[in-house]
């Protein structure tokens, strides 16, 4: 069948209800998402689909609806899979509440995606950890372009496609059958998106058929498959609201169909060259795996193995509640004990942070009744530096209060609320030879050392240089000395380390951070463990410390606070499962701790159900951003 001519014909008009305009295509994702010319896919492809948006936003009310934002492929009964530059402006917009999951989205498998009767409901939108948006200009890629929408059900009466497996387009090549010329190896690509009609050349927006055209190889590289789709050369291809949009290798022996890779950009004019992100590479499967896995642990509950990471052995609530005292969710709100058995709580506000001390608690008690005094103002934002947010930390020793945000450093008088040193973190940090750029500051009070800790982190893109920076009191007072580290966590220039969190236990103290990437590539926790005697030697020239990498799903995994904690205990840690809404936890408990092949057993923990926590309000009436449903704190007692 020849496509230049079908391609070449305008596609009879929509009854005038569905007439749409390019410009009513454009504000939904604020970017370009490529999408298919070609013919009417009919019964051809059912498991690839739309996803659409079913109701304006707030912030666009005159908006159009329904609109087809980019197209995707079911690959398990509930996960649809499209492209990050998809799923992000989703999440942003989700995040900002001009849309929700059940007023605004849905996906549809229908031939005509405008049918309602075809509608699926969205619970909830994740994109690959390592995606990262283009830089402006240029015709760039994104990084890592995956991501997914989870359908509240799971779809019934359509087969997933077939996910081509790790290397399949390099053994295709290295076999001779990726040819380019006359006779060049074609693909097959879906979608619902754009049209090309002529003459004269013109882009006809969605109208919401699905459509299906073939593309010719061009090149292939680490991540991305590149395709021809010019028609005078008899060719079809992707355009706008394609993106997402799956590409198959047809297997000339059997004619079965292998999902290769999704489309993610294309030329303005839709006429050259097709840019599709491969799924064949472990950065794409990985993700994919660990997100069935998470859908299939959320539809049965007594599913206990993760993707990458199988869980070592099976525990109830009831057995870890021992282990884990006390975990704190939010921005806003964190828990300390000091040696003295009080239990010191730091609240906050956008003005400045407020110190409240708790007293009355009983040692290794839950709270019941508190009595909170707002005795004294802690650092406020410097009106010429604004920092949003703070990311103010905060902990208290026997005398001494400490507490950090973005930008400084400062330690109060316990008794009398009495500012006793301030300084900018660039200054505080300044011996360790890395005093620029310094974020994601965090401290504690290790009663076991007698010490205060201080944690941040450096990272500078133009530079590609990245630190975890460290400094610890010479005792109880932090007036006196502080021995300080920057530890390189570049990786050669190729990641960089990305909201550290601190935990210590008798051994070690622990530093985890989800490390991001310069150029491409595939994100990850990096778990930093120092030895502990290291640390309190007073020697600045030397640390001894070991790092141990962990694949996403984990993200954000959280040091426990290891009250009582003796030599050679286990170590442990809290994480949610990424996905929301969310009705479990992850224990994580390390053992062989001081080495480089540390041994780790998971614990997936039922708790009641959890959402993103909304914006906190504060005294003054404005509202700080809680974002995400990480865990920020966690506290372990032995009793």
């Amino acid at each position: 069948m020849n496509l230049i001519n079908l391609q070449c014909r305008r596609t009879p008009a929509k009854p005038a209800s569905r007439a749409r305009t390019r410009l009513a295509v454009e504000p939904l994702e604020d970017r370009i998402v490529p999408i298919t010319n070609g013919v009417p896919d009919g019964i051809g492809h059912p498991h690839v689909g739309a996803s659409l948006l079913i109701r304006p936003p707030t912030d666009l009310p005159d908006l159009e609806v329904p609109l087809v934002g980019c197209s995707g492929t079911l690959i398990h009964p509930q996960v649809f899979l499209t492209a990050g530059h998809c799923t992000k402006p989703l999440e942003e917009r989700l995040a900002n509440g001009t849309i929700t999951l059940d007023d605004h989205r849905r996906v549809s498998f229908g031939q005509d995606a405008f049918d309602p009767i075809t509608w699926l409901d969205v619970a909830d939108i994740i994109t690959h950890p390592g995606y990262r948006d283009p830089p402006a200009g240029g015709g760039a890629v994104p990084v890592n372009d995956i991501g997914v929408l989870i359908l509240k059900h799971p779809v019934t009466g359509l087969t997933p496609a077939t996910l081509a497996p790790l290397g399949f387009l390099d053994a295709l090549k290295d076999a001779g059958q990726l040819r380019t010329g006359p006779d060049a190896t074609k693909f097959t690509v879906v979608g619902y998106g754009a049209q090309l009609d002529v003459p004269p050349p013109e882009i006809v927006p969605p109208d919401g058929l699905r459509r299906v055209a073939q593309s010719a190889f061009r090149s292939l590289s680490q991540d991305w498959l590149f395709l021809a789709q010019n028609f005078a050369a008899d060719l079809g291809g992707t355009g706008f609201n394609d993106s997402g949009g799956p590409t198959f290798w047809v297997d000339p022996a059997t004619g079965q169909e292998m999902l290769v890779s999704l489309t993610s950009r294309g030329d303005p004019n839709l006429v050259a060259t097709g840019v599709t992100y491969r799924l064949d590479i472990a950065p794409s499967l990985d993700f994919i795996n660990s997100v069935i896995t998470m859908v299939e642990e959320a539809e049965d509950l007594t599913a206990v193995s993760m993707a990458a990471h199988p869980v070592n052995e099976t525990i109830s609530a009831a057995q870890v509640q021992p282990v884990l005292d006390d975990v704190v969710h939010g921005q806003a709100a964190g828990v300390d004990a000091s040696s003295l058995g009080a239990v010191d709580v730091r609240i906050g506000d956008l003005g400045g942070m407020t110190l409240g001390l708790v007293s009355e608690v009983e040692p290794n008690s839950m709270m019941a009744t508190v009595e909170v005094h707002n005795d004294f103002a802690g650092l406020a934002f410097d009106p010429n530096v604004p920092r949003f947010p703070p990311n103010a930390s905060l902990a208290v020793g026997p005398h001494h209060v400490v507490e950090v945000v973005i930008g400084g450093i400062a330690f109060f008088d316990k008794q009398t609320g009495a500012k006793v040193f301030a300084q900018r973190d660039a200054d505080f940090f300044a011996a360790t030879g890395v005093s620029t750029n310094i974020n994601d500051p965090k401290v504690s009070y290790d009663e076991l050392a007698g010490r205060f800790i201080v944690t941040g982190r450096e990272v500078n893109p133009a530079a590609r240089t990245a630190h975890l920076l460290i400094a610890v009191s010479d005792d109880a007072d932090p007036n006196g000395a502080w021995e300080m580290h920057a530890i390189d966590v570049s990786h050669n220039g190729e990641n960089f380390a990305d909201f550290p969190q601190l935990g210590w236990d008798a051994d070690a103290i622990y530093l985890s951070a989800n490390m991001g990437v310069f150029k491409s590539g595939n994100g990850f926790v990096e778990l930093t463990t120092i030895e502990k005697a290291s640390l309190l030697d007073g020697d600045s020239t030397t640390i001894t410390y070991y790092t141990t990498q962990r694949k996403w799903p984990h993200i954000t995994m959280q040091p426990a606070i290891m009250h009582g904690a003796t030599a050679g205990d286990p170590m442990y840690f809290v994480e949610t499962l990424q996905i929301n809404p969310g009705n479990h936890l992850l224990v994580v408990r390390m053992t062989d701790k001081l080495g480089a092949e540390p041994t780790f057993s998971e614990f997936k923990i039922t708790v009641p159900k959890y959402n993103d926590p909304p914006a906190a309000t504060q005294p003054d009436g404005a509202e700080l951003d809680t974002n995400f449903t990480w865990i920020l704190s966690a506290a372990w007692r032995g009793d």
